[in-house]
């Protein structure tokens, strides 16, 4: 329904994106994945709902928001959907140095399965974000090394690259 909503009905889609904007500080921690899994669907329209609310959530200063935007962007590349353009989207944040909130939600990004898209250059990302701002950063990226290492079979090469940088 929301699919159809979406695609039929255009000139509704500020107001369900406003919606979105306003529900989510509101919404219970038990309608957090159904809010997740709405937010999914609408974001196969990915340019407009990055432009509309990821870009700015992934900004923003509570956490909940840049961690809904790295839920919204796994699901999405996890379905194998804009596995380039969330590739390059995460590069741009990670590289904006002026940008805390950006580097963070990238850096936290890349430990998700979206790092596993990226191997091996996940590691070359993580270290320009941690290095751009490395008292800031520290734990985000320690904590995305460690969810690699999960996520991945435990091989060497995550090991030493985990040393390289925190050891």
């Amino acid at each position: 329904i929301l699919t159809l909503f979406w695609e039929q009905l255009r000139f509704a889609r500020p107001a369900l994106l406003s919606w979105f904007d306003e529900y989510i500080a509101k919404a219970k921690k038990s309608e957090h994945t159904v809010l997740h899994e709405a937010l999914t669907v609408i974001a196969k329209d990915l340019q407009t709902v990055r432009q509309e609310l990821l870009q700015k959530w992934a900004m923003h200063d509570n956490i909940f928001y840049r961690l809904t935007v790295v839920k919204v962007l796994t699901k999405l590349i996890t379905s194998h959907q804009y596995v380039q353009e969330i590739i390059n989207l995460l590069k741009s944040w990670s590289a904006q140095r002026n940008n805390l909130a950006l580097q963070w939600t990238a850096t936290v990004a890349l430990g998700s399965e979206i790092g596993i898209f990226l191997y091996p250059n996940t590691f070359t990302y993580l270290q320009k974000s941690y290095l751009s701002n490395p008292k800031a950063l520290r734990h985000p990226a320690k904590q995305s090394f460690t969810n690699l290492l999960k996520l991945g079979s435990l091989n060497v090469d995550y090991e030493e690259a985990f040393y390289q940088q925190f050891g």
